[in-house]
């Protein structure tokens, strides 16, 4: 049953950005909310709430949160490069942001 509810849940915060950004045509709100770590705290979740052993749980929450620190970390320089591309792209005269 708690897998159910994990793919539920999942998925439906998928789908959530999808609608966002298609149906609703907010491609900021979209990115805005998919670029929060709703995964990571799901992640968080399910850890905590899918180990028996409190022991158990707090070192693979440590282990899990050390890793996505230095995961993010080498990822941080795509964001303003990326983020210069599509300003110049969006602008209809062409000039930058």
């Amino acid at each position: 049953m708690l897998t159910v509810i994990k793919l539920l849940v999942s998925a439906g915060l998928i789908y959530a950005v999808n609608e966002i950004v298609i149906a609703r045509s907010r491609p900021f709100l979209g990115s805005l909310v998919a670029s929060l770590p709703l995964v990571s705290l799901l992640t968080f979740v399910w850890i905590w709430f899918g180990m028996a052993r409190p022991a158990e749980r707090v070192e693979k929450l440590a282990s899990h949160s050390s890793g996505v620190f230095w995961f993010v970390l080498p990822s941080l320089p795509m964001f303003p490069s990326s983020f210069r591309g599509s300003c110049a792209k969006a602008s209809p005269s062409g000039r930058p942001c």
